[in-house]
């Protein structure tokens, strides 16, 4: 019997263990889904990361987007775009470690939800519009 009892405490801690560092259950057709059907969840995203001085969008040197969009067992998911082109090809969701580990964020744009922005990308992100350009005086 104490046999028994110890195999299933050994059982349930290894399970227990194993979903803290699952990833979100929502597959990205309903993160985004969600998130343009009810702004709220976005914004109750963007304070759950503020709360914990997370970025709410990250822009990769690779050109992936991860943007946060959710919120799952009190932790904040984001969408991960990997093809702009087609948001719905090689997409997927990721809590915030997990992105960690799978995107080098020392080479990212990080934008946070106070507005503050790291941008370690070496400028990649960064347009400025020509001189030349005529036309937009009148929108200035």
């Amino acid at each position: 019997m104490k046999k028994a009892l110890q195999v299933f405490t050994a059982l349930l801690i290894f399970a227990l263990t194993g979903y803290s560092f699952a990833g979100p259950r929502i597959t990205f057709t309903e993160l985004i889904t969600d998130a343009e059907n009810d702004s709220k969840l976005v914004s109750a995203a963007h304070q759950l990361a503020a709360q914990k001085n997370l970025p709410v969008t990250i822009l990769t040197a690779d050109k992936v987007m991860l943007d946060a969009k959710g919120i799952e067992n009190g932790k904040v998911v984001y969408s991960v775009v990997t093809n702009p082109a087609d948001i719905y090809h090689n997409s997927f969701t990721v809590f915030f470690e997990e992105a960690e580990s799978r995107f080098d964020l020392s080479a990212s744009l990080l934008i946070y939800p106070n507005g503050n922005v790291t941008d370690n990308t070496n400028g990649l992100y960064r347009y400025q519009l020509d001189n030349n350009t005529r036309g937009l005086e009148n929108f200035c």
